[in-house]
């Protein structure tokens, strides 16, 4: 036992372990030291590639154009009509039938001048063969193919609010150059021209009284659009003229313009069908809107629009309707030969 405490007084024995952790450190470092050598060399060798891939690297997008416009399908190409496939379709038809118009009317307008004509009534032809399509106007459909094209815009109308109905069904038209399949409410006789007449007929009258008379009503300028449009309508497709328009109100609409936002809407609506520019490249087409001897009152046109009704042949009171009509038919005959 005093040999075994001898040894831990020793001290060379006691030395022992406080030496090892002095040996120990500087391994330490020199490990840190050479994974901080190793890791430094790590990186710059990173470095180097990453610079290596960055000079090999192709430019970037931005400096092709090419590359840039290609992948953007919804952009205006040249020749492009200007609508993306992402366009509404109703949006982008609107677009194509106003091409379309524009496009009839350049090519009526060339035909016209390049067969020097300037009778209004031969430029309403021109105009209707150019700009009008679909089912003829006269109803005539002709032998099997003669036709191909039977499509209309078919219209619903009461007639005891004409123009109310007038108003709803011609604002939802898609395709203005069609014609018009007009039926009224309860009736189910097929249009072949003579029920689009009568509606033209019955809606100018009621034009006239509630836009026109009594001068322009500013508080009402939105419905001039549509009011222009049914005038255009009627104009091309052999409905009434509407000769209800002041010299003023002609120029004013036709050709010079206005700072009236109803006259201005009512230009607009004319000019869905080109009218006004057909006046503007061909003035004497203003004549056809211009009261003349024509659209005076006869015998003739007074027979039509008072068509009598008469009872059933063989009756007692047939007899007394014929000789009332008899004096009414002589009256008429004597006032337009200038004797009442």
């Amino acid at each position: 036992r005093s040999s075994e405490v001898a040894k831990s007084k020793d001290p060379l024995t006691q030395a022992v372990p406080l030496t090892q952790p002095e040996i120990a450190e500087p391994q330490t470092h020199a490990v840190a030291a050479e994974d901080e050598n190793v890791g430094s060399e790590s990186s710059n060798r990173m470095i180097e590639c990453s610079m290596s891939i960055q000079i090999n690297q192709p430019p970037p997008l931005e400096s092709n154009p090419s590359q840039q416009q290609q992948p953007s399908t919804n952009f205006q190409q040249p020749g492009d009509t200007g609508c993306s496939s992402t366009m509404p379709e109703k949006l982008a038809s609107t677009l194509t039938a106003k091409d379309t118009v524009s496009q009839a009317i350049d090519e009526g307008l060339a035909y016209c001048k390049e067969q020097d004509i300037s009778d209004p009534v031969e430029i309403l032809r021109c105009a209707q063969k150019f700009i009008v399509k679909g089912k003829p106007l006269n109803g005539y459909t002709g032998a099997a193919g003669e036709f191909s094209d039977d499509r209309s815009s078919f219209i619903l109308i009461s007639r005891h609010d004409v123009l109310g109905t007038a108003l709803e069904e011609i604002s939802c038209i898609e395709d203005v150059q069609l014609s018009l399949e007009v039926s009224f409410y309860g009736e189910n006789a097929q249009d072949a021209g003579g029920p689009r007449k009568e509606f033209f007929r019955l809606c100018l009258q009621e034009i006239k009284q509630k836009y026109f008379d009594n001068g322009i009503k500013e508080h009402l300028s939105e419905d001039y659009k549509v009011v222009g449009l049914i005038m255009a309508l009627s104009i091309l497709q052999n409905g009434k003229m509407p000769r209800f328009l002041s010299e003023d109100q002609l120029e004013t609409v036709f050709l010079n313009g206005t700072t009236s936002s109803s006259l201005t809407n009512l230009t607009q609506g004319l000019n869905n069908l080109g009218l006004c520019d057909i006046a503007k490249h061909l003035p004497t087409f203003l004549y056809l809107f211009r009261p003349s001897s024509a659209s005076l009152l006869t015998r003739r046109k007074l027979v039509h629009i008072l068509k009598p009704d008469f009872s059933e042949d063989g009756c007692n009171q047939r007899q007394h309707e014929n000789i009332v009509y008899a004096a009414f038919s002589k009256y008429c005959r004597e006032a337009a030969g200038g004797k009442r």
